[in-house]
């Protein structure tokens, strides 16, 4: 019902970037002289966030580090007049500042360790991280193929938060507008 939800969000102003990653299951591990692979490898899916103040996306983008192409094909549809994009100083993120001739701001990893939430200038991102690894861990038997489509329940609450009402209100008007028919053979 909501695998379509975060199709419509388009953000503009300022906005936040950066990834976080989910680990493939241990029958999935790719192994490398008998070893798993360490950093950001192929046994790690990238999820890239874009977060504005009370709302976030969150688009699967592959596994390992993202590239150039795949971070401009992931955000680039979901930013509308956005004026200047704040991260953490990854070399892919350039691609989107540049392609839209748009201010960047920095803050690396280095910059912000160790710093006290309430002064991290990442906070932002960094919460809609924290919630999601959070989220996919209290639901640890996904279908690592099916990261999409639970990325689209935890965008629609994290939306919704503090809202209870509308949150409600947006599920079933989406509910009632969904129409899938759902077939049924008797086993006999």
């Amino acid at each position: 019902m909501l695998s379509g939800y975060q199709d419509k969000i388009r953000f503009s102003g300022t906005v936040w970037v950066d990834e976080t990653y989910l680990q493939e299951p241990p029958r999935a591990t790719v192994m490398k002289e008998g070893k798993r692979m360490a950093g950001l490898s192929r046994n790690q899916i990238c999820v890239v966030t874009m977060a504005q103040e009370g709302h976030a996306i969150l688009i699967p983008c592959g596994h390992g580090k993202p590239s150039k192409k795949r971070i401009r094909d992931v955000l680039l549809p979901y930013m509308k007049d956005v004026g200047k994009v704040v991260d953490d100083g990854e070399k892919s993120h350039a691609a989107i500042t540049s392609d839209l001739g748009i201010g960047r701001e920095v803050h690396t990893s280095s910059e912000t360790k160790g710093m006290e939430d309430s002064l991290n200038p990442m906070d932002m991102v960094n919460t809609v991280h924290r919630f999601f690894r959070m989220f996919m861990h209290s639901h640890g038997g996904y279908a690592r193929k099916d990261i999409r489509d639970w990325c689209n329940p935890f965008a629609f609450i994290f939306n919704h938060h503090g809202n209870l009402t509308k949150m409600i209100h947006d599920f079933f008007d989406t509910a009632l507008k969904v129409r899938k028919i759902i077939r049924y053979r008797d086993k006999n």
